[in-house]
């Protein structure tokens, strides 16, 4: 039986001996010298199949044809069902982690659950904000009207998969660190701020706090 895409393969074999294709199968000669009329019938292999808890097949997941017992060809070797946890799937049954069946020429059907996911999001916000010098009342008339605030934002990311079977933490990971940039300070006529510019930050993480800086 061949995988899908797999190249046809030819052995000479000799009388009453027999030789191993690539994939693992038989190839058995037992012609003998005489006149005799002998046919030989090969079966296909049965496979095994990754499905999901509802028993459908495991989209693009490999499903490994059964290894040939070498010792007697009619007859098929314990072979290993495929890990697939890179795919994020993984064995229910960790008996079936080898599959050693009696029929050779039927499928087996292989349990695997998806992993888990847990994700969850957190803001963080750096905000500049105006207002007049202490010595100043805000109050008294005629004073121009200051810039209103300006806010950055930025969004991290959460995500958490769980083993399924042992729910066991495979992994626990955030988004990569962002970046806050400095605001110039707008121009008041006839009044002057504290610092040309203020905020930035060029290593904003989930653990980074929110900020506030005053314009004076």
């Amino acid at each position: 039986m061949l995988e899908p895409g797999e190249a046809t393969e030819t052995l000479r074999v000799a009388a009453r001996n027999f030789k191993t294709f690539k994939n693992g199968s038989l190839a058995r000669n037992l012609f003998i010298k005489g006149n005799y009329s002998i046919q030989l019938i090969y079966a296909d292999m049965g496979h095994i199949i990754p499905v999901d808890e509802n028993g459908q097949p495991i989209p693009d997941a490999p499903q490994p044809i059964y290894n040939n017992d070498s010792n007697d060809p009619h007859k098929a070797a314990p072979t290993a069902s495929r890990n697939l946890e890179d795919q994020g799937w993984y064995l229910q049954d960790q008996s079936q982690a080898t599959i050693d069946t009696v029929n050779p020429g039927a499928d087996t059907k292989v349990v695997y659950l998806k992993a888990i996911t847990h994700t969850s999001t957190k803001k963080v916000t750096q905000t500049v904000h105006y207002q007049f010098a202490d010595d100043i009342n805000p109050d008294q008339p005629g004073l121009p009207q200051l810039p209103a605030d300006k806010t950055q934002t930025v969004d991290f990311t959460n995500t958490i998969r769980i083993n399924p079977v042992t729910n066991q933490v495979i992994s626990d990971t955030w988004t990569g660190p962002q970046q806050f940039t400095a605001e110039t300070t707008p121009e008041i006529d006839g009044f002057y701020p504290d610092v040309q510019s203020a905020g930035g930050n060029t290593n904003v993480t989930y653990e980074t706090p929110d900020v506030t800086y005053v314009v004076k």
